[in-house]
């Protein structure tokens, strides 16, 4: 849906600047081997909790297109439905930004949505700006941008975007830009992008407690460190012969084929204590837990041990929080054995909203 939404609006712009190549050879090397591997979740994650949803006619989810947590609540963006829902720890709804429209105060079309110190900024596509509400959804601001951003974060008063391709001269993947709507400094060019490139809802940024942030593109080994408002290489993901060639353009390759044989990053997490990120071998989805303070990495599938014959594959993330969804109609027909962790789910309907798991990270 999301990309789906970013080629309707597509449209032309100019670019201001170049982009800033970064050097990739100052980054450590992070190893992964791929085997057949199994590790507990139980050595990285301390607990974790099932979260039925309130269902009614004000909070009904589409497709979950986010989810961050923040000061106790679950906000979580919607972009069929056009909104961002919070709703408290228990599962039970507390209110909805829907304000879409073209006037003072409203969006056209969210993409995305970051909150830091009690705001909430959110990102609208098609009129290429971000809108500033306090918690009482009260619109404050509006900044503009220039390009075809579709994920946004915010460190030290700067606004950090990823940008979907505007097939113009100088197209780069992350812009940094400040309140005065000015354009500071872009990060790595994107080379042409022929039709046969899939995309897929894969994210683009960490950060852990307001304070580091990292950034790594679509489907890239390489993780970037925010240094003086400049990305600077930190870590190099390396599946020895399964790496995608560094000579090669990714956007040549239809990542999806059953052809394709090389091994590639997924979604990446950062907390205080681990580097997660995860990647596909023979068909089967695995992780890595690289431990950011004693350099130790542990990887393969991973067996569920913290909710019992369930499946580990979390979409989201901030600070030491996973969380990761399940439709309503999987848990009533596949996993209602997840009662056995919250009872409200003995009534869960097929038509319900989504169930959330959020795990807690070891620190």
């Amino acid at each position: 849906m999301r990309h789906f939404i970013l080629f309707i609006f597509l449209v032309t712009v100019t670019l201001f600047g170049s982009c800033n190549k970064q050097k990739q050879s100052d980054a450590a090397y992070i190893f992964v081997t791929l085997n057949d591997n199994v590790i507990d979740a139980s050595a990285f994650i301390n607990d974790a909790s099932v979260i039925k949803l309130e269902t009614n006619d004000d909070c009904l989810i589409q497709r979950i297109s986010k989810i961050q947590y923040y000061d106790s609540k679950i906000f979580i963006l919607d972009i069929a439905v056009n909104s961002v829902l919070i709703f408290n720890e228990d599962g039970s709804f507390n209110k909805k930004l829907s304000k879409a429209g073209q006037g003072p105060g409203e969006y056209i079309q969210l993409i995305d949505f970051f909150i830091q110190d009690n705001f909430l900024y959110v990102m609208d596509f098609s009129s290429q700006s971000i809108l500033k509400y306090d918690f009482d959804f009260h619109f404050l601001e509006k900044y503009k941008y220039k390009t075809f951003g579709s994920q946004l974060i915010r460190k030290d008063g700067l606004f950090w975007l990823y940008n979907e391709p505007s097939y113009q001269e100088n197209d780069c993947q992350f812009t940094c830009l400040n309140e005065k709507d000015e354009t500071l400094n872009q990060f790595l060019p994107r080379k042409n992008l022929p039709n046969k490139f899939k995309w897929g809802d894969v994210n683009v940024f960490a950060i852990v407690n307001n304070n580091l942030l990292y950034a790594s593109p679509m489907y890239n080994s390489i993780i970037y460190h925010e240094i003086n408002n400049n990305f600077v290489p930190v870590y190099e993901i390396r599946f020895n012969k399964n790496n995608f060639p560094k000579d090669e353009n990714i956007n040549d390759y239809d990542i999806f084929s059953p052809s394709f044989n090389y091994t590639l990053k997924w979604n990446f997490f950062v907390s205080n204590k681990y580097l997660i990120f995860d990647y596909m071998y023979n068909y089967n989805r695995r992780h890595c837990f690289y431990n950011l303070k004693n350099r130790e990495t542990n990887f393969g599938v991973v067996n569920n041990d913290i909710i019992k014959e369930f499946f580990f594959f979390p979409r989201w993330g901030n600070d030491d929080y996973l969380f990761q969804e399940v439709a309503s109609h999987h848990v009533k027909e596949d996993f209602i054995f997840l009662s056995n962790y919250n009872e409200k789910i003995k009534e869960i309907h097929e038509d319900d909203n989504p169930v959330i798991i959020m795990y807690v990270l070891k620190k």
